[in-house]
């Protein structure tokens, strides 16, 4: 099993994202994370029902294999090839940009961390690997507990490395760290920048504020400090260590 510390993840996400800008000829800039699976993991990408309860939201293969899915009222069975990312049809949805976005990051971690464990642990950014077997989010085990909040971790670095993230609070003129007070408040001055921020890099509220925390960039205050106003926002969903 594979177990990286969040340092050797950011390093690994960052590396990744430096690497695909050298062969995209991109510079900082929101992450086209639908370029990176295709063109960079080589990940095709296919949108279908997944459940009827919706509750799944993707996967990802490691090689071809049959799968069977609880939908449509009964159980359907598909045939999916190696290196394939299969995402829930609603998330193409309009709304859902930030959710489309953090599956596929997700799913680009596990592919990302899968090749790593292939290679025991000798990860080279400007290697193409091999595929392996299928693994689904949804199939949370002891040992995949880990995995998830690995492939989490490292989804979360390729949609907002630091350094595109200290770059959108410059340039959207936020100095300083960010202000959240008991049960997710954001004083108004706040919530206009983190608004335009999550627009800029096609994140969630809640994704970007646990990635600012995770960087240091968020200042946790008490609650006797903060200044009631009508129009300030309460995000009850933002909390230590939550996302989307």
């Amino acid at each position: 099993m594979l177990v990286l510390s969040k340092r050797e993840i950011e390093r690994i996400g960052n590396d990744i994202i430096a690497d695909f800008f050298r062969v995209t000829g991109q510079s900082i800039r929101n992450i086209d994370i639908e370029a990176l699976a295709s063109d960079y993991l080589g990940l095709k990408q296919v949108y279908t029902k997944l459940s009827d309860n919706g509750k799944m939201l993707g996967l990802t293969t490691f090689r071809g294999i049959k799968l069977e899915f609880q939908r449509n009222g009964g159980i359907d069975s598909i045939i999916l090839p190696e290196d394939t990312i299969l995402l829930e049809e609603r998330l193409r949805e309009k709304g859902t940009k930030g959710c489309r976005r953090f599956t596929i990051g997700h799913e680009c971690g596990h592919q990302i961390l899968y090749r790593m464990e292939e290679k025991q642990g000798h990860f080279d950014v400007h290697t193409r690997f091999r595929s392996g077997q299928a693994y689904s989010c949804r199939e949370l085990k002891t040992v995949s507990d880990w995995y998830e909040w690995q492939a989490n971790a490292l989804g979360a670095v390729l949609l907002m490395p630091e350094e595109l993230v200290r770059h959108t609070m410059k340039l959207f003129g936020y100095e300083g760290k960010l202000r959240v007070y008991r049960w997710g408040r954001l004083e108004m001055y706040d919530h206009h920048f983190i608004q335009a921020m999550t627009e800029y890099l096609g994140v969630s509220k809640t994704a970007l504020i646990v990635r600012l925390r995770e960087l240091g960039m968020v200042d946790d205050r008490p609650d006797d400090e903060y200044r009631y106003h009508p129009l300030d926002v309460i995000m009850t969903t933002v909390g230590k260590g939550q996302t989307d």
